[in-house]
C-alpha cells in the first residue's frame, strides 16, 4: 500500500522530468501520500503554464523582429523609383512620372500603416499591384503582369507585406535572368479549409537541389544564410507560421529555365475573428 503508489510517483517524476506533463493521479490509501501525489500534479500543471508562456512571449518576441525586418524597404527600390521619376520629369514625361508617383504613394499607404500587422486581402492585393506598376515602369520591355483574385476573399485577414518581397524575387530572380518577355502572374484558389495565393514567373526557374533546398528550410524552420533573399522567404513563411500554425506558409515549385511558382497557404479568417480559425469560413468553397 506505501511502495506502489510511491513508486508510481517517482515514475511521474522521471516523467516531468523529460518534459512530459499529462500525468494522472495516483490512488493510495494513506492520505499523506495522496497529498504529495496532488502536490506533484500540481506542480507538473504549473510548469507546463510557465513554459507555454514562455513560449508565447518568445513567439511574440519574435514575431516582433520578423515584422520589423518584413516592413523595412529595399533602399535600392527607394532610389530607384525616385530616380525614374525624376529623369521622367527631366525629359517632360509628366504623364508617366504622375502615374509612378501616384502608384509610389499607394504602395507606401499600406506599408506605413502604423499600429496595423494585418490587413485584408483586397488591401494587400492593391499594394503588390502598386509595386508592379512601378516595376512595369522600369522594366516594361522585359515585364508584364497580372493579378486576380476571388472577390469573396477580399476581406479575409492575412499578415501585411507578404506578397511584395515574393515579387520581387519574381522579378530579380526570374523574369531579369530571361531574354525575352516574362509574366509575373497573382491569382487565387479556394478549398475547403483553407485558400491559397499564388505568385508565378515564367523566369528562369531553379535546380531541383536549389528548389529542395528551399522547401526544406521551411519545414525545418532555418533560414538560408547564403544570400538575403533567403532571409525574406524565411521571414514571411515564419510570420505566418506564428499566426496561423504550421498547416500554413509558403512552399515553392520551381523548374528550371521555365517557372518558378510559391504557393502561399492562408486560413479563412475575418478581422472580427482576427488570427484565429473560425467555424464560418469567409470565401469560397
Amino acid at each position: 500500500g506505501i511502495i506502489r503508489p510511491v513508486t508510481e510517483m517517482l515514475d511521474k517524476v522521471k516523467k516531468v522530468g523529460r518534459g512530459n506533463f499529462d500525468v494522472l493521479p495516483v490512488s493510495a490509501e494513506i492520505v499523506e501520500i495522496e497529498e504529495l501525489d496532488q502536490g506533484i500534479n500540481k506542480m507538473a500543471h504549473r510548469i507546463s503554464g510557465l513554459l507555454e508562456n514562455v513560449r508565447q512571449e518568445k513567439e511574440m518576441q519574435h514575431l516582433t523582429e520578423l515584422q520589423l525586418i518584413q516592413a523595412q524597404v529595399n533602399p535600392h527600390f527607394l532610389y530607384n523609383t525616385l530616380d525614374t521619376i525624376a529623369w521622367d520629369i527631366r525629359l517632360n514625361d509628366n504623364k508617366r512620372a504622375l502615374s509612378i508617383l501616384m502608384a509610389f504613394t499607394q504602395f507606401f499607404r499600406t506599408s506605413l500603416r502604423k499600429g496595423e500587422d494585418m490587413v485584408t486581402l483586397g488591401q494587400e492585393f492593391e499594394h503588390v499591384t502598386s509595386y508592379l506598376q512601378i516595376q512595369e515602369h522600369r522594366y516594361g520591355e522585359i515585364m508584364e503582369y497580372r493579378t486576380k483574385y476571388n472577390p469573396e476573399l477580399k476581406d479575409n485577414m492575412l499578415p501585411k507585406m507578404i506578397l511584395q518581397p515574393l515579387v520581387e524575387n519574381s522579378i530579380y530572380h526570374g523574369i531579369k535572368k530571361k531574354d525575352e518577355l516574362g509574366y509575373v502572374i497573382i491569382y487565387t484558389k479556394c478549398y475547403n479549409e483553407y485558400y491559397e495565393i499564388v505568385v508565378y514567373d515564367n523566369g528562369g526557374g531553379m535546380s531541383k537541389t536549389r528548389l529542395q533546398q528551399i522547401n526544406e528550410s521551411l519545414i525545418k524552420r532555418s533560414p538560408l544564410k547564403t544570400e538575403s533573399s533567403g532571409y525574406g522567404v524565411y521571414n514571411i513563411d515564419e510570420r505566418i507560421k506564428i499566426l496561423f500554425g504550421f498547416d500554413y506558409g509558403l512552399t515553392f515549385y520551381s523548374e528550371e529555365n521555365r517557372y518558378t511558382k510559391v504557393v502561399v497557404r492562408l486560413p479563412y479568417s475575418t478581422q472580427e475573428e482576427g488570427i484565429a480559425k473560425s467555424d464560418k469560413v469567409t470565401g469560397c468553397r
